[in-house]
């Protein structure tokens, strides 16, 4: 047995998923009810997926492939602990 699923969406965004699915020769209903049994099978859970890389000005871009060639080349790291009172005595030394 089948049930119609009716709901509001967006026009601009069911555009763009329908054209996302077409690319793989999918339906609007076909991702719906893909995703339903997906979710229904443990395979996804709500919440929120964040996919956007910040976008980081000049000197901060610069600042950071700085930092991160000292990381590659093991400059300016702080030594291995192996209690927290090295660790703390470490940091008071500096």
């Amino acid at each position: 047995m089948t049930t119609q699923l009716v709901f509001k969406i967006d026009t601009a965004l069911k555009a763009r998923v329908a054209k996302k699915a077409k690319k793989y020769g999918l339906t609007l209903p076909d991702l719906f009810k893909m995703t339903a049994y997906a979710y229904d099978q443990g395979l996804i859970e709500p919440g929120i997926v964040q996919k956007i890389q910040p976008k980081l000005n000049a000197k901060t871009r610069r600042i950071v492939r700085q930092e991160l060639k000292e990381i590659k080349s093991g400059k300016n790291l702080s030594p291995a602990f192996d209690n927290v009172q090295d660790a703390i005595n470490h940091l008071k030394s500096l």
